[in-house]
């Protein structure tokens, strides 16, 4: 199941209980996800999600 949001450019696939993926066409509006809700966020990927929005 994907849910979008079109006016947004926002893609969101919940694959099971443990998460989602999230794709967005604005950087700003994926950033701003990224974090309010960093906490949340899995330790898969979490270097390349880190790099990406905090390159510091």
């Amino acid at each position: 199941m994907y849910l979008v949001d079109a006016a947004n450019g926002i893609l969101v696939h919940p694959y099971d209980d443990r998460g989602m993926d999230i794709i967005c066409r604005r950087p700003a509006l994926l950033k701003g996800l990224y974090e309010k809700h960093n906490r949340y966020l899995l330790d898969y990927d979490r270097e390349t999600m880190d790099r990406s929005f905090d390159p510091a």
